[in-house]
């Protein structure tokens, strides 16, 4: 190079020499441009980004909306139309952090997606039309702009250990899951998110084409700050506003100060607290710690099998033998009128107590309940005997707020056949499960159900039942099985 500096100053004088010095200024300019295009990194494309997120386990979340915060509980599906679970996108907050884990805060680090992602503590650059996956609503197709990028201002993880939130759900928390359950959504449709990675500040650059005229550059840059300021509305500092930083004829830049999440991880909710959660604390109900659902009654029912002038409390599955004797104990936490029911199969139940006269609406027992005494059916010394012809048993428990015996549709003894109930099962931890009946009526009429809970919590095998979600009836009616055998 000093070569070529001595021969360019001895030529100095002369126009081909001055042309030549020209041309080697020019080529050493360029030259410096081109290192240092070299020694500064470009942003990385946004799909680049997008694709290392969920490689790492994250949702990039579209919007960039502060409803992902760490601790808010998630629903991540829902039941269709046409009655089969669908991933909801977004997924929709059931609770918030505050009221599941309200002893509990989050901890904070610096975050970058990779290290050719030219990411850094202070912010984190994205360039390409994946950019707009970020803020939707943000249009930057139109003619007269050459480029945009996104800067994503001070990016940092936002996390709970998993012990931070292990068993720590809120009575509040479980109370508000166990609603939506009971009313009809499942569990394991549930997430707690653990990690946010949360920026400070936005700042959009857009660039111009050549000779883009002052009024397009106006109306696109409005239009921008438009589509920014919706992000703040969804989760941003409160009265935040996008504003113009700078602009020029090359570059205008708009800024949106306040918190935002760029992607979030979630995990579903452990077996434990499900068990917490699964439909939905009729003992507690029962007993009065829970708030009551809907207006329906919640029941007790216990079988007594009578041996021997005493007798002993059995589970429901308890096979039972051709002469064996025994009785229903039900307990109500409100007072109403009880009934007992029973059906062969292929049969409509018939009222087995209390007894009905021979006159219309003509009832012979005293079947009042008073709320949380127990009613021995059929009263002392009556009692139920097995006869000789073994097979499956149908029997109804109704609680109802009027003293007229519930109607209901023929049942039969063989699933999926028109008018037997519905049956489903939710496995819990330690092999008990919550199971779900519904009375359906042959002409597919009037519906009824129960959610049924073993009860294994109890010194006895009682089960507790309430009305069906969404039944909206105060009555509380439970079939259920017993089994006869020779």
């Amino acid at each position: 190079m000093r070569e070529q500096s001595a021969k360019a100053t001895s030529d100095n004088s002369s126009a081909v020499g001055g042309r030549e010095l020209g041309r080697w200024r020019l080529s050493l300019l360029a030259a410096v441009a081109v290192a240092s295009a070299a020694c500064v990194p470009r942003p990385p494309p946004a799909n680049e980004v997008l694709r290392k997120l969920a490689q790492e386990g994250y949702t990039p979340n579209a919007g960039l909306s502060r409803l992902f915060e760490p601790g808010n509980v998630i629903q991540t599906t829902e039941l269709g139309p046409e009655g089969k679970p669908r991933a909801l996108s977004p997924p929709l907050v059931v609770a918030w952090a505050s009221d599941c884990f309200p002893q509990q805060e989050p901890r904070e680090s610096p975050f970058a997606v990779a290290a050719e992602s030219a990411s850094s503590s202070r912010g984190l650059s994205l360039q390409g039309p994946d950019v707009l996956n970020f803020v939707p609503g943000l249009s930057l197709e139109a003619g007269g702009v050459s480029g945009y990028q996104l800067t994503l201002q001070n990016p940092r993880v936002r996390a709970f250990a998993k012990a931070d939130l292990s068993e720590k759900l809120s009575p509040k928390c479980v109370h508000g899951l166990s609603g939506t359950i009971h009313a009809g959504d499942r569990p394991e449709w549930f997430a707690v998110v653990v990690e946010a990675v949360v920026v400070d500040s936005l700042r959009l650059q857009i660039h111009w084409a050549s000779g883009v005229e002052l009024g397009v550059r106006e109306r696109l840059t409005s239009s921008a700050a438009q589509a920014l300021n919706a992000v703040a509305g969804a989760g941003s500092a409160r009265g935040a506003a996008a504003r113009i930083a700078a602009t020029d004829e090359t570059t205008s830049a708009l800024e949106l100060q306040g918190a935002a999440i760029v992607a979030y991880r979630a995990r579903p909710l452990q077996a434990s607290r499900l068990d917490a959660v699964s439909p939905p604390g009729l003992r507690e109900m029962f007993q009065g710690a829970a708030a009551p659902v809907e207006s329906a009654a919640v029941g007790r029912l216990a079988i007594r099998q009578l041996t021997s002038g005493s007798f002993r409390r059995v589970r429901l599955d308890h096979p039972f033998r051709s002469g064996e004797a025994f009785q229903f104990e039900v307990t109500s936490n409100r007072s109403g009128w009880l009934f007992v029911l029973h059906a062969a199969p292929g049969e409509p139940p018939k009222v087995l107590w209390p007894r009905l006269g021979s006159q219309s609406g003509k009832i012979l027992d005293r079947n009042e309940v008073r709320a949380h005494q127990a009613t021995t059916v059929p009263p002392d010394p009556g009692l139920f005997l097995f006869d000789d012809r073994a097979g499956p048993e149908l029997f109804y428990v109704a609680i109802r707020s009027e003293r007229e015996p519930p109607r209901l549709g023929s049942t039969s003894a063989a699933p999926g056949r028109p008018g037997y109930l519905a049956l489903e099962t939710v496995p819990r931890p330690g092999g008990d499960a919550i199971v779900q009946f519904a009375v359906r009526s042959g002409s597919g009429g009037r519906t009824r159900g129960v959610v049924f809970d073993p009860g294994t919590q109890d010194p006895d095998p009682s089960v507790y039942f309430t009305a069906a979600p969404g039944d909206g009836s105060p009555d509380a009616i439970f079939e259920f099985r017993l089994t006869h055998e020779q």
